[in-house]
């Protein structure tokens, strides 16, 4: 992250804050050359700064259903939030994300354990 700039420093540890907070027992890794986190031996979140966004890689293609309405206004397309520089990161959005994604990530670790 030092080779980024200011904004994007700022942005990228934000992200990284809220998913810490909101899943405390997720293990922080690098993966296809972004940071990452996994929960329950699965990808929680991926993220990566980019010169106009921050990319918000969720895992999951259940989240764009579930939350279709609050995506509304966001650039968004299969796999990937782009969180717009220009914006303000909508931080409740993105933490009912992480949430979400975290119980997915349970469930299906349930399930296989059955």
């Amino acid at each position: 992250m030092a080779s980024l700039g200011e904004l994007q420093q700022t942005r990228m540890e934000q992200i990284r804050k809220l998913v810490k907070e909101t899943a405390p027992q997720a293990e922080e890794l690098l993966s296809y050359g972004m940071p990452a986190f996994k929960l329950h031996k699965r990808i929680l979140i991926y993220y990566a700064a980019h010169t106009n966004h921050i990319g918000f890689y969720p895992a999951s293609l259940t989240i764009f259903k579930v939350f279709a309405g609050e995506l509304q206004g966001l650039a968004y397309s299969r796999g990937t939030i782009r969180l717009q520089n220009n914006t303000e990161i909508p931080l409740d959005l993105i933490r009912k994300i992480i949430e979400f994604r975290a119980m997915e990530n349970l469930e299906k670790e349930i399930i296989k354990e059955k």
